[in-house]
């Protein structure tokens, strides 16, 4: 709330900045910040089309990244702006996702974000610096890939919370991820692959097994039922996949 404060007043949000905020006014932004969080965090943990699918807090990708959020639906308030404003909400929240924005720097980087927001809504897209930033590191490089996701990390929540939006279900009970304990699943089981090689005969290594196309979200007692079994069995295991749902 102290950093929504900040970011009001245009002062830096840096710790040695904020413990010094003066009173005037302090009560009033105080509630206004906390109402706006708490729209963010709605907004941030909401599993419809225009959410961000965040169904549990240790699936945040970046915590810090609710203020920036929270001033962003302030001004949208303020100004009443349009659809352009909620559109670069949303490219600004992936793209610092996906290109892992807030893993260094945060309180530059807010700073940063949300004056860049402005502009880019303003129009102002050549001096937009995260914007130019995101689209050079995700939407117009080539090279961009998730192959390199092998650890749970910005990137990999981000995917778990796409899961998530598209409905991601349970392979056992057929009933939403959202609404369950889950574990971190192995598609090819790690204990499976551990004894297991590839074509050159070599056994796989650990970044290998962990890589991101190889784990998704499931109920924690669906994972135990499936324990070291290959898909090839479990998928055809009654107690892991009921006939009727196959």
């Amino acid at each position: 709330i102290l950093r929504f404060i900040a970011l009001l007043r245009g002062v830096e949000v840096k710790s040695k900045k904020i413990i010094n905020l003066s009173a005037e006014n302090f009560e009033e932004q105080w509630k206004m910040g906390a109402d706006y969080i708490e729209k963010a965090l709605q907004r941030i943990q909401s599993t419809s089309k225009d959410g961000f699918g965040v169904f549990d807090a240790k699936w945040m990708p970046y915590p810090p990244m609710v203020v920036v959020m929270a001033k962003m639906l302030h001004r949208i308030d303020e100004r009443k702006l349009d659809s352009k404003a909620f559109d670069a909400l949303r490219k600004w929240y992936w793209g610092s996702v996906f290109g892992v924005r807030y893993q260094s720097a945060v309180e530059s980087t807010t700073v940063k974000d949300f004056t860049s927001w402005l502009r880019y809504v303003e129009g102002k897209k050549d001096i937009a610096d995260t914007f130019n930033e995101i689209d050079s590191t995700i939407t117009n490089n080539p090279n961009f890939t998730f192959l390199d996701v092998y650890r749970v990390d910005a990137k990999y929540k981000g995917i778990m919370n796409l899961l998530a939006l598209r409905g991601g279900r349970d392979f056992r009970l057929n009933d939403g991820i959202e609404f369950h304990e889950l574990d971190d699943h192995h598609i090819f089981p790690k204990r499976f692959l551990a004894n297991m090689k590839d074509d050159g005969n070599r056994k796989y290594k650990d970044r290998e097994i962990n890589v991101l196309v190889n784990k998704t979200l499931i109920s924690a007692s669906t994972n135990r039922k499936i324990s070291k079994k290959p898909p090839s069995v479990y998928l055809n295991d009654e107690d892991v996949i009921p006939s009727k749902e196959r």
